[in-house]
């Protein structure tokens, strides 16, 4: 349920554009070993919104909707953690 969006060679995000979903209950997951992550993201006013979770705990909403488009913002941050490994997943909301 995932879609590339246009790019180019030279673009720096993964796999050189935007991936996206407008299909609620898509989700992707990030494994990592560490105590803190943090979500960039490209925002724009036509954007939604996911729940972030991490280790299947609490459900943090976040907001990828901005009157003005912008590329790799910060939208969400995670709270300090354990060090060790965590899955975060990210599940479109709408």
């Amino acid at each position: 349920n995932w879609t590339l969006a246009q790019g180019n060679a030279n673009d720096p995000r993964f796999l050189n554009n935007d991936h996206y979903s407008d299909q609620n209950g898509a989700f992707f997951e990030v494994r990592f070993f560490g105590v803190k992550i943090d979500i960039y993201a490209t925002v724009a006013s036509h954007h939604g919104t996911a729940a972030a979770v991490i280790d299947g705990g609490t459900r943090n909403v976040i907001n990828y909707k901005a009157s003005q488009r912008g590329e790799q913002k910060l939208i969400w941050s995670s709270p300090l953690l354990p060090n060790k490994f965590h899955i975060l997943r990210v599940t479109v909301l709408g």
